[in-house]
């Protein structure tokens, strides 16, 4: 018996072609503004980072009934080292894993791995926080990229 084989591509040879474009096309965009790509992403991991500090504020406000101590008008860095604002004890573990960090300013800077509040680790997060007259506080990313102004605000 004679079999005729039906002309076209299969399913597989389908999404292997699909797949290969995808790639190809996603590398190219990539080339062409890998600055840009970056720079974006950085400035979204501030955004993200800086209301995920505000939300921990807000629920630890909510639990205690007032601010951390050491606000001031003046925006301060959080962390541990000389003239920063250390209000790691405050959020961690009871409302962050760990205090977030500038994706390329802030950094753990002694034992890496470990979290903000154990013995002997230093760390700043390159985030500024400030509490205004009013009772507005704002946490700020001070190195944010591309002229981008990264911040956010909640009156208490």
């Amino acid at each position: 018996m004679l079999r005729l084989r039906q002309a076209g591509f299969t399913l597989l040879e389908l999404v292997v072609v699909v797949a290969v474009v995808s790639l190809l096309l996603t590398v190219a965009l990539l080339s062409m503004h890998p600055k840009d790509t970056s720079v974006t992403m950085r400035n979204a991991e501030r955004q993200l980072d800086t209301a995920q500090i505000m939300q921990a504020l807000n629920r630890y406000v909510g639990d205690h009934q007032m601010l951390p101590d050491g606000l001031t008008g003046t925006p301060q860095v959080m962390g541990s080292q000389p003239g920063e604002l250390n209000i790691c004890k405050n959020f961690v573990p009871a409302y962050l894993k760990d205090m977030p960090r500038d994706p390329e300013t802030g950094g753990v800077l002694a034992l890496t791995g470990k979290t903000c509040n154990e013995q002997d680790v230093f760390y700043s997060t390159g985030y500024t926080i400030a509490r205004a007259a009013d009772g507005t506080v704002t946490i700020a990313a001070p190195d944010a990229e591309a002229g981008a102004h990264v911040q956010v605000s909640r009156r208490f």
